[in-house]
């Protein structure tokens, strides 16, 4: 499957968020986050050189929406909604 336009593939990732003071935070607590932290799969044509392929990157999970594909859950978004690149 490859994104066409300015569409993402996105595969989210968990990974372990902590406060300032340490404290680590539930899944549920994360839920509560507008950002959500994924690695790219493929980027369509439009996208250019701002994303590649395997990019870490912040996405506004209000502007997401997921698909099945292959039995993987894969989260699409626009370019615009990318909020960070690592």
């Amino acid at each position: 499957m490859r994104a066409i336009n300015n569409y993402i593939l996105v595969e989210e990732v968990n990974r372990q968020e902590r406060t300032d003071s340490g404290i680590l935070l539930s899944a549920s607590d994360k839920e509560g986050m507008r950002y959500k932290y994924g690695k790219v799969l493929n980027v369509g044509e439009e996208v250019g050189r701002i994303v590649s392929k395997d990019d870490e990157i912040f996405f506004d999970k209000s502007r997401s929406f997921k698909m099945m594909y292959d039995g993987k859950q894969i989260t699409v978004i626009r370019l615009p909604d990318v909020i960070a690149v690592l």
